[in-house]
C-alpha cells in the first residue's frame, strides 16, 4: 500500500473517463457517476483528471453534487513559488540534489540516459531508486502512468524527473497522484522553456486526443542544465524555438530577441549550439512563463493565452496520431504544429500587430524542418477534425453550439504584467480570445493553406 493513501482503482478510473469522453463532455460539465458502481473517491479523482480538472461531480443515485479539487496541489498556489535555475554542467546540479533525504526516487527518460550515461552512473553509485520511461506520444497514456506508479517504491516522498516534455508530463502526473514533492529537470529545449514549468501534467486519450487527462501539480523547482541540451538534434532545437517565438509574441519582445533567435537557428543547423551563449534567452523564457503561472496557476484567466497556436497544434498532433485511419502521413513535432498554428492565425488575421520579421521567422523554421503544406485535403479529415476541435480541453459549454475557443492575441498582450490589476484579467483574456464556429475555423485554416 502506498504511504500517501490507497492505490487508485485504475480500472474504475479508466471506465469513468472513457464514458465521459464518449459523451464528448467538457471540463465545465457536471460529470455523472453511479455510486452503486464507483466510490466517491474514485469519481472525484477521475473528475480531477478529466481534461485536467472538471468543475463538478454528480451522483445520479442520490442527486448529490460535489466540487472537484486538484489532489496534486500540496500548497495553495498563490503561496508557492517554483524555484528556477539554469546550470551549465550536470555536476552543478548534482551538488544541489539532496538524495540523503529518505524517500527520494528518480524518473528518467530512457533516451536521455542513453545520451548522458554519466547521470545513470551517478544515480547507481548513490543507490537512488531509478525508474526508466519510454517516452513517446504513443506511450503517453494513463496505462503508462499506472505502470510508473506501480514501479515507484511505496515510501517515495520526493520525485526528481529528468527528461523531455512527455517525461515531465507523465512523471508529474504520477507525482501528483502520489502527493510527492516534485523537482523537474527538463532536458529538451521545448520542455525547458514551456512544458517543464507551470505544473501542468498530462496523458493522451486515444479518442479525445492530446493531454486530455491530467492534473495541475505544485513543483518545488525546475532546473535546466545546458549540458543536457548539447545532445539535441537540430529538429529538437527548432521545436523549442517555436514556443520561444510564441512567448516573444505574447510578451512583445520579438525584436529584442530576434538576434539571439537567428543565431540559435544558425547554430542548430550546424549541430553545434553553444548553449552558454543563450543563457539569458533561456532565463527570460523561464521567468516569463513563471510570472504568468504564478498569477494564474490553474489556468482560469491569462494563462490560457499561452495556448496561442495550440488549438491548431493539438488538432494536427491528434490527426497525426490517428494517421493510419485518416491517411495524414506528414510527420509533425509539437513545435512544428505550434508554429503552424501561429502562422495560420497570422495569415487569417486572428493574431494582430505582429512586428516585422515574425511571420518570416515562423516560415523559416518550418522550411528548415521540411514542412510543406497543405498537409492534406480537408474533405478526407473534416469529420475527425471537427470532433477533435470540439473536444479540445480549452473549450467550455460553447461546444453545445459548435463553437471553439481560440486564442487570438494582439502582439504584446502579456507585456507589463506587473501593471495589470487582478480585476482587469478577465477583460484582458476576453480581448485576446474568440469563440469561432468549428466549420468556420476549418474553412479559414483551408484558406490559410493548411489544408487543400
Amino acid at each position: 500500500m502506498n504511504v500517501h493513501g490507497p492505490v487508485p482503482n485504475w480500472n474504475a478510473l479508466e471506465s469513468l473517463l472513457e464514458n465521459w469522453f464518449s459523451l464528448q463532455l467538457n471540463r465545465t460539465s457536471a460529470l455523472s457517476f453511479d455510486s452503486t458502481i464507483h466510490s466517491w473517491d474514485t469519481g472525484l479523482l477521475a473528475a480531477a483528471l478529466f481534461k485536467r480538472g472538471a468543475r463538478e461531480l454528480h451522483c445520479i443515485k442520490s442527486g448529490e453534487i460535489r466540487s472537484v479539487t486538484q489532489p496534486g496541489l500540496q500548497h495553495k498556489p498563490a503561496q508557492h513559488t517554483t524555484e528556477t535555475t539554469v546550470y551549465n554542467k550536470f555536476e552543478e546540479l548534482w551538488a544541489n540534489l539532496v538524495f540523503s533525504a529518505p524517500g527520494t526516487a528518480v524518473l528518467c527518460d530512457k533516451n536521455f540516459l542513453r545520451c548522458h550515461p554519466q547521470v545513470e552512473d551517478q544515480l547507481r553509485r548513490a543507490r537512488v531508486p531509478l525508474v526508466q520511461m519510454d517516452c513517446t506520444e504513443e506511450t503517453k497514456t494513463l496505462h503508462t502512468a499506472r505502470e510508473i506508479f506501480s514501479a515507484i517504491p511505496a515510501s517515495t516522498q520526493h520525485i526528481v524527473i529528468m527528461g523531455g516534455g512527455i517525461c515531465c508530463d507523465l512523471g508529474g502526473l504520477v507525482g501528483g497522484l502520489l502527493g510527492c514533492k516534485i523537482r523537474l529537470v527538463p532536458t529538451t529545449l521545448l520542455a525547458a522553456v514551456d512544458a517543464g514549468l507551470g505544473g501542468k501534467t498530462g496523458a493522451n486519450h486515444a479518442r479525445a486526443g492530446k493531454n486530455q487527462i491530467g492534473l495541475f501539480v505544485t513543483l518545488q523547482s525546475v532546473d535546466v542544465v545546458t549540458e543536457f541540451l548539447s545532445t539535441l538534434q537540430p529538429s529538437q532545437v527548432r521545436e523549442g524555438s517555436a514556443e520561444i517565438l510564441k512567448h516573444a509574441f505574447l510578451e512583445g519582445s520579438f525584436t529584442r530577441w530576434l538576434p539571439a533567435l537567428n543565431e540559435l537557428q544558425l547554430q542548430a543547423s550546424s549541430s553545434a549550439v553553444k548553449w552558454a551563449n543563450f543563457r539569458e534567452l533561456l532565463l527570460n523564457n523561464l521567468n516569463f512563463k513563471k510570472r504568468i503561472t504564478q498569477i494564474d496557476p490553474l489556468e482560469k484567466n491569462i494563462r490560457a493565452l499561452l495556448n496561442y497556436g495550440h488549438t491548431v497544434a493539438h488538432l494536427l498532433e491528434s490527426l497525426f496520431a490517428s494517421a493510419q485511419s485518416n491517411k495524414l502521413n506528414t510527420p509533425l513535432s509539437h513545435g512544428c504544429a505550434v508554429a503552424l498554428g501561429q502562422l495560420c492565425f497570422l495569415e487569417i488575421g486572428w493574431a494582430s500587430s505582429a512586428p516585422e520579421g515574425y511571420h518570416n521567422a515562423l516560415v523559416q523554421l518550418l522550411q528548415n524542418e521540411g514542412i510543406v503544406y497543405p498537409l492534406k485535403e480537408l474533405d478526407t479529415i473534416s469529420v475527425t477534425a471537427r470532433k477533435l476541435l470540439l473536444q479540445d480541453k480549452k473549450n467550455t459549454d460553447a461546444t453545445d453550439f459548435g463553437l471553439v475557443r481560440c486564442i487570438t492575441p494582439q502582439y504584446g498582450c502579456l507585456a507589463n504584467l506587473e501593471a495589470i490589476d487582478e480585476s482587469q484579467l478577465g477583460s484582458l483574456v476576453a480581448e485576446n480570445t474568440a469563440l469561432i464556429h468549428v466549420d468556420e475555423l476549418l474553412r479559414e485554416l483551408k484558406n490559410a493553406g493548411l489544408f487543400s
